[in-house]
């Protein structure tokens, strides 16, 4: 699947346990193989007050991508945010897959 840059930013990011952390703001690709390396993610709510710059989340630790969401490792936030952060993703359109299926 191929996602256009302009479609990429703002897309919303959540944990495998449903929190929502963010939106990506910017993203790093490798420049000799074009491969994404890294997304940087806008925090909002618990992590915004955890955590003074954007989150960074290695390629490794994105779960899912695709154009309506980014569902990350729970690990990739902060453990504060992780204990705090129990609000679960109540909209039933959304389905987190098991990470590694």
């Amino acid at each position: 699947m191929r996602i256009n840059s302009k479609e990429l930013h703002g897309t919303p990011v959540f944990t495998e346990r449903g929190i929502s952390v963010g939106k990506i703001s910017s993203f790093i690709l490798d420049a000799d193989t074009g491969k994404l390396i890294e997304i940087l993610v806008s925090h909002r709510g618990i992590i915004s007050g955890l955590l003074s710059d954007e989150l960074i989340v290695p390629w490794n630790a994105i779960v899912e991508m695709s154009q309506e969401r980014v569902v990350i490792l729970d690990t990739s936030i902060p453990a504060e945010a992780r204990t705090l952060a129990k609000q679960p993703i109540t909209s039933p359109d959304v389905i987190l897959k098991e990470h590694g299926s």
